[in-house]
Order: structure tokens, then sequence, then C-alpha cells
């Protein structure tokens, strides 16, 4: 399918070039590829020392190679960082030849400062360090609709694991998302919510499909929408902050929000 539409494909192995040769040669069609190179990382790519296993798939008759690039593993560390930089230049200078190939070693971090031709993360908004302070705009939120409200009286429990004990007389709502929408459950007694325009404490433990939260003092209604993740007036949740809470980063946050949830594209 990729051949067919004129994609092109990540390769980081002679096996996997030849492969993607075959298939082309069996359509009698040409493929397009980029080469993964390994600097360092040890997750994927064609080793910087395999000359042999480079020419050769730059070398395959219905394959053409257009670009080679690397992943640094550890942007903030400008040292390792350095030696990954050194090593795929002298890849570089090392091949045979590269007219017309694109050489490329970055990801989002090096992107906002090394001005390199390939993106990740950043694409999305979401800053690839973890910065509440970065210039770029999130290019999404995470909503989900109020399904019931009631009042709960003090010294109720809510929730799974009764882990949550309401210290006083408090209104209620219970949101339709939960951990299998891909919210945290880590989220639990110590994230939020914007509803009404207003920060709403998530109370008791997130379940699978719905998520509590005290609206004590705000006017909700079933069927408002709680942003998880986005704004609402002048309250924002950063992807940031959520992956903060839940003692991870920004990118397991966003890869987390399962099938099941329906994408909405908007154009700005």
């Amino acid at each position: 399918r990729a051949i067919d539409c004129g994609a092109v494909v990540s390769v980081g192995s002679i096996e996997n070039a030849r492969l993607l040769d075959a298939e082309a040669n069996r359509k009698q069609m040409f493929a397009f590829a980029v080469l993964c190179v390994d600097t360092g990382m040890n997750r994927d790519g064609f080793r910087c020392d395999d000359i042999g296993g480079i020419t050769e798939a730059m070398s395959l008759k219905n394959t053409a190679v257009v670009g080679i690039y690397s992943h640094p593993s550890q942007t903030d560390d400008e040292e390792f960082t350095f030696c990954q930089k050194k090593k795929f230049e002298n890849l570089k200078a090392s091949l045979p030849r590269s007219d017309g190939i694109i050489f490329s070693f970055g990801n989002s971090a090096n992107i906002c400062s090394d001005h390199v031709p390939r993106i990740g993360v950043s694409l999305y908004g979401l800053s690839p360090v973890g910065d509440d302070d970065s210039p770029l705009l999130h290019a999404m939120s995470f909503k989900a609709a109020v399904l019931s409200t009631r009042r709960v009286a003090k010294g109720e429990y809510i929730g799974y694991g009764k882990t949550y004990r309401a210290p006083r007389d408090m209104d209620v709502a219970t949101v339709a998302a939960g951990y299998a929408d891909g919210v945290p459950r880590a989220l639990s007694n110590i994230g939020s919510v914007i509803l009404g325009g207003k920060r709403c404490r998530i109370v008791g433990s997130v379940c699978m499909d719905a998520t509590m939260v005290d609206i004590t003092n705000v006017d909700v209604n079933v069927g408002d929408y709680a942003a998880f993740i986005g704004g609402d007036g002048k309250e924002t949740i950063t992807c940031e902050e959520v992956a903060r809470l839940a003692g991870t980063i920004n990118y397991e946050i966003v890869c987390g929000i399962s099938k099941r949830v329906p994408r909405i594209y908007k154009e700005k």
C-alpha cells in the first residue's frame, strides 16, 4: 500500500530494504525510502559503521533512497548528542555518493534549538521538553460530557476503593471519560477538569468509563463538556500539567487517548 500511494518508508536494516525493493519489483513500480541510522540510541536503524549495508540499500534497483536520518536519545545531554552528531557526520563523509539525499539529525527538541528539518511531538503543539512556557500552541483538546450530577453529603465516599470521603456537603458531576479513554488513573484525587470556565478537582478514583469531579459552587448541567486537556474561559489545563501529575511525559498522555474517543478536526 505504501508503494501504491508513493509514501516514503522508513527502513532500518538491509533485510527490510531488500523486502521493500522486492515488492516494488513485483509491482513493477518504484519504492521511496529514508534510511534510519543508529548513532547511539540502540533502538532501530543501520549501524553507523555498516557502510556496505547502507550503500547496498542506496543501490537497489527499484527503491529510491531520498533521505538518511538518525535520532538523538537525550537532547539535554549536549556531550552525548554531540557524539551522536559526529557519528552521523562521519557516516555522511564515508558514503561513496550522497547527491540528492536529505540528511537529518534531530527531533522536536532539536528543531527548537538547532533548526533541523524534522519534527515530532511539536507538530501537535506540545513542548518536547515538557516546558509550560513553550511558544508552541496546543493543537488539541480532550473533552467529555457530563453524564449526571448529584449532591453528596459530608462523610460519604466517592468512587471505587473509598479513596475520597466528602469533607463537607458537596455537588459532584460524573464525566463520561475514564482510563479506558485515556484519562490517567494517576489523576485520582489530584487532577482537575475545567467546567463552566472553572477548575473542578477530580474526586475519587478515575473509573474505566467515568470520572467524578467536585462542582460545588459551579453552574454545571448534564451535557456540558469538561476539558481534561484544553481551555475554557481564562482557565487552561496543559498536557504538560497532566503529565507531571501522572508522573509521565506529555507524549504518553496524548498517545494514551484511546481509539474509542471521537476525533473532531477543525481548521484554523
